[in-house]
């Protein structure tokens, strides 16, 4: 009789697992099937395989089709698209960290498509089984903060006396999402996850939010007493980023290491990184005329207008900053020209004799590079005003830059929270061979 084996059937996202199917007929055609539902959003991708001499295979080995072709062996998460009638721009994400995504495996004789699991009459599965995709270990606790302004939740790992702290920041579309900062410390960082707009009894815009929030939750975490207090790290993503490096340029001491994931070093209208202390800094002009329409979609590369204008004050200062920069780039970002953006603000920390940053620059890679092993987000609903924007990214290179850029992101706290500063160096992941070079 089929059957199912998978080496871990509970483990942390970022965690590589091995799902094994034996009991079939030898040189069987079977299809795999991976699916969720979180939350009402479902999820799924299939592959083809073909059983061995003995009636075994296992996802080590090549897929003929489906979700996708070759040797993945976390293929049935990385290509996971949403189901059928799914809301356009739907996005897989975990916004509640206490509870595992349920993935469903399901295996299948002959090689089936999408179209198959949806009708009528719907295949026989041949063996099942549910394994549990983490972000949160159990020896991290959760803890929602509400003090003073600050508002957000700190996930803090259970059995340390004294821990490196790290700021996790996303960007505009506002609420909160639990699932990095939890991941974060299961790696042994207490992690504040610091939502900044449209949560609790925060501003509903982001246009109402200064950078003094920001600095107040700098203040808050390093007063703690189980994070160390020579300086935290902050990690943000597009808008996030951009307030992370303000953060860096602002709090000097109190940053020792920043994570920039596809943010501009140019001050925007809608962002926070443009206040502080009743200053308001120049901003690019972005201009949604520019916007280009794909079925109703929104691709936003053209948008941002570079002027002279912006030469002497458009800019967020990094070269004032002490803190370490890792500035993780997608190249195939539809959402902002951040290939363009990233060489603008290396070659402004070269240009002031700056050595305290690294680029790592990924062809294929989208705007949303997230923790390994989860789905690409082509594109994304923003609200009812924004509607679907376009984030790019092709599948299987996007997986491959998640998987390289958080082992990076790790490393890079690593040397710079717990280790000394090394000067950093810049270079393209595909030269690389998506080798870490931390």
């Amino acid at each position: 009789m089929p059957f199912i084996k998978v080496s871990k059937p509970q483990a942390l996202v970022d965690e590589i697992i091995d799902i094994q199917v034996g009991g079939l007929r030898p040189h069987q055609n079977v299809t795999l099937r991976a699916f969720l539902d979180e939350l009402g959003k479902k999820f799924e991708a299939h592959a083809h395989f073909v059983a061995d001499n003995n009636g075994d295979m296992d996802t080590c080995q090549i897929s003929e089709g489906g979700s996708y072709i070759g040797i993945q062996q976390m293929g049935l998460f990385t290509s996971m698209k949403p189901s059928p009638n799914q809301k356009s721009g739907t996005r897989l994400r975990k916004i509640v960290a206490t509870t595992p995504f349920e993935v469903h495996l399901a295996v299948y004789d002959g090689w089936l498509t999408t179209e198959d699991f949806y009708k009528s009459s719907a295949p026989a599965v041949l063996s099942k089984i549910k394994i549990e995709r983490w972000y949160l270990s159990d020896d991290v606790e959760r803890i929602k903060i509400s003090t003073g302004n600050i508002r957000g939740v700190l996930f803090k790992p259970k059995n340390s006396n004294l821990c490196p702290g790290v700021i996790d920041i996303f960007g505009f579309i506002g609420g909160i999402f639990e699932f990095r900062a939890a991941l974060l410390a299961s790696h042994g960082y207490a992690t504040l996850c610091l939502p900044y707009f449209q949560y609790e009894d925060l501003p509903i815009s982001q246009h109402r939010v200064t950078m003094e929030y920001f600095e107040e939750a700098v203040d808050w975490m390093i007063s703690l007493p189980f994070v160390a207090e020579d300086g935290l790290g902050v990690l943000g993503v597009s808008m996030g980023a951009q307030i992370s490096m303000m953060m860096s340029v602002l709090f000097q001491q109190k940053i020792k290491a920043c994570v920039c994931i596809n943010g501009s070093h140019y001050h925007f209208k809608e962002s926070p990184a443009r206040l502080y202390k009743n200053e308001e800094k120049p901003v690019m002009i972005y201009d949604i005329s520019r916007i280009i329409f794909i079925d109703d979609k929104q691709d936003r590369r053209q948008c941002p207008v570079f002027g002279p204008y912006l030469e002497k004050d458009g800019f967020i200062e990094i070269e004032k900053a002490t803190s370490a920069f890792l500035f993780v780039v997608g190249e195939d970002d539809w959402s902002i020209k951040i290939a363009e953006l990233a060489d603008q603000a290396c070659q402004r920390l070269r240009d002031h004799k700056k050595e305290n940053w690294t680029l790592i620059s990924y062809p294929g890679a989208g705007h949303l590079i997230e923790p390994p092993y989860t789905p690409l987000s082509s594109e994304v609903y923003q609200g009812n005003q924004m509607g679907v924007g376009l984030f790019g990214g092709r599948t299987n290179e996007h997986a491959e830059a998640q998987e390289n850029a958080w082992r990076n992101i790790l490393a890079f706290f690593n040397q710079h929270l717990r280790c000394d500063n090394k000067p950093g160096t810049c270079y393209s992941a595909s030269d690389a061979g998506l080798k870490s070079k931390l």
